[in-house]
């Protein structure tokens, strides 16, 4: 069911709770197919059965048997058991066990508005300063700040812009200026109203950072797949700026052919022959060009230099390679021309090794792609914060967008904002 569910829009999880909650919206989904199989099913028997010409006359008696009941009764315990045994420690999780930065948490505050979401960071002291209505400026201040209450001095907001660094527990509180907006991660399985004069918490931790979400979501455009707004591409190479038989071309004459100065799209295919941009392990005669009996490898060739995501081909070179064995004749502890060595496989790339040149999972210009019609490759939308209340007619524009780091990065994103702070204190002063 989960894959099913994926398929059908469910985002990617990379919340540590995920799991669960996705198991729970399984079952969910299970019990409502169910029933509305069964109670369509019963429905359709019910007209044909009872249809007037084959009952004209009512039966007021009715039906004896209590089949239907027993039918009720287990669609209530199946409720009870998904209700009690999933849905209740999923909550009581989430209300109870709300993290604070005494436990290592990052606390954060956001504070809704239509439409924009402002989130306020305590700065290093990890203290919050704060906010009074009067002080609310929608241009410098639309937290309404309070810069001379303690702890604010360091305190910092950005408006769409939540970071938060992976594999740490994350704290929100949540609340809005003006009417109901629901906050919504839907990767972390997050969702809560903002209600106004109401500060609610909600938590979280993430598992993956924004970088490996980009790469998860681009092995989707490659396999064909479309995701999250990205368009699919062929993940092929520009190799020899001819046109080919396989290359595409834009038939600018409605000819059917390509015809020369039409511009095309210069690509290479596995074709299963030997092209002469194919590598092959040169064989029984050793001179260093392709003959019919060479094996080849038929792929695509990117760089032209062995990159760690490239195979290769682990063998014995004649010469000698950093980890062999050797005899120290001169007992200096290094290997010296001419002294005997074991020409072994060492499980790293040498010099000279043969290696495949692998595609490198990213669109690079030229490469083919599936257009949603504006002409230009667009790449999946990355994190976004999502606001699923109705809460007013510009509620299309209430998106903001979050960034996992590292903690190194998330570390390095703090300083930065620290800068900008104090920066802008200097121009005050």
């Amino acid at each position: 069911m989960i894959d099913i569910l994926r398929d059908l829009g469910l985002p990617i999880s990379i919340s540590s709770n995920g799991a669960a909650i996705d198991e729970t919206i399984a079952l969910m989904h299970w019990l409502m197919l169910i029933l509305f199989i069964g109670w369509g099913t019963f429905f359709i028997v019910s007209l044909v059965k009872f249809r007037k010409s084959k009952s004209p006359q009512a039966d007021y008696i009715g039906v004896k048997s209590h089949i239907s009941t027993v039918f009720e009764v287990a669609v209530a315990l199946i409720e009870i058991v998904l209700l009690i045994g999933f849905s209740f420690p999923i909550w009581a999780s989430r209300v109870n066990d709300v993290p604070n930065s005494n436990e290592g948490a990052v606390h954060i505050r956001v504070v809704a508005q239509q439409y924009a979401w402002n989130i306020h960071y305590p700065g290093p002291d990890g203290i919050f300063g704060s906010s009074k209505p009067k002080l609310v400026d929608e241009v410098d201040n639309p937290i309404g700040l309070d810069r001379s209450s303690p702890g604010a001095d360091d305190d910092f907001y950005t408006i769409n812009q939540l970071h938060i660094p992976v594999k740490k527990k994350i704290r929100i509180d949540l609340t809005t200026k003006d009417v109901i907006h629901s906050f919504k991660l839907p990767e972390l399985r997050v969702g809560q109203d903002a209600i106004p004069g109401m500060r609610i918490p909600v938590h979280f931790e993430a598992t993956m950072t924004s970088d490996q979400f980009d790469s998860l979501a681009n092995s989707k455009l490659i396999n064909n797949e479309p995701y999250r707004g990205g368009e699919p591409f062929t993940d092929l190479i520009i190799k020899n700026g001819i046109y080919d038989e396989w290359d595409n071309f834009t038939d600018v004459n409605e000819n059917g052919i390509y015809d020369e100065g039409e511009p095309f799209t210069d690509l290479i295919i596995k074709n299963g022959i030997y092209d002469e941009w194919d590598n092959f392990t040169d064989l029984i005669i050793k001179n260093w060009l392709y003959d019919e009996w060479d094996n080849f490898t038929d792929l695509i060739i990117k760089n032209g230099i062995y990159d760690e995501w490239d195979n290769f081909t682990d063998e014995k070179n004649g010469i000698y390679d950093e980890g062999e064995e050797f005899t120290d004749v001169n007992e200096n502890g290094i290997y010296d021309e001419g002294e005997e060595f074991t020409d072994a496989l060492n499980g790293v790339y040498d010099e000279g090794e043969e290696f495949t040149d692998a595609l490198n999972g990213v669109y690079d210009e030229g490469e083919e792609f599936t257009d949603e019609k504006n002409g230009i490759w667009d790449r999946s939308k990355g994190l976004e914060i999502s606001c699923a209340q109705l809460c007013g007619l510009g509620h299309y524009r209430m998106k903001g967008y979050l960034t996992v780091d590292t903690e190194e990065e998330y570390d390095d994103w703090l300083n930065l904002q620290a800068a900008y702070l104090l920066e802008e204190n200097e121009e005050d002063w």
